[in-house]
C-alpha cells in the first residue's frame, strides 16, 4: 500500500488480519511522520489501549525472545527484512505472525 498523504496513520486490526490476508506492504512508510495504530483488544496478549508496546528487533522473528506477554517484533537484518511480527505469549519468536511489511531501510521504534 501505498501513502497519499505526507502523514499516514496504518491500523492494524488484529494479528489474524495478516495471517488470514497476506503481509500489508507499506511501500512508502516513513519514521517519525506515519504512525501505526495497533487495536490492543484485538491483539490480546496484554496490550492496553492507550498504553505502550514492547518491541525486540532482531535478525528473524524466531531469533528474538521476550518475557511473558505479547510484544512486537522487527526484522532488522534478516531475509525479511523490515517485517513486523506479533508474538502475543511472549518467550521465542519462532510462533509470532507476520502482520506488515514496512519499507525497507526505516528503523523501527523511533
Amino acid at each position: 500500500m501505498a501513502s497519499v498523504r505526507a502523514t499516514d496513520l496504518w491500523r492494524c486490526n488484529g494479528p489474524a488480519h495478516g495471517a488470514a490476508r497476506g503481509v500489508d506492504r507499506l511501500t512508502d512508510f516513513a519514521t517519525r511522520t506515519d504512525k501505526l495504530q495497533i487495536d490492543a483488544a484485538a491483539f490480546g496478549g496484554g496490550l492496553v489501549a492507550g498504553g505502550s508496546v514492547d518491541l525486540a528487533h532482531a535478525g528473524s522473528a524466531g531469533a528474538a525472545s521476550h518475557g511473558p506477554g505479547g510484544y512486537f517484533i522487527f526484522d532488522n537484518s534478516g531475509a525479511d527484512k523490515g517485517t513486523l511480527y506479533w508474538d502475543a505469549n511472549g518467550g521465542s519468536g519462532s510462533d509470532a505472525i507476520a502482520i506488515a511489511m514496512l519499507s525497507t531501510g526505516i528503523i523501527a521504534g523511533r
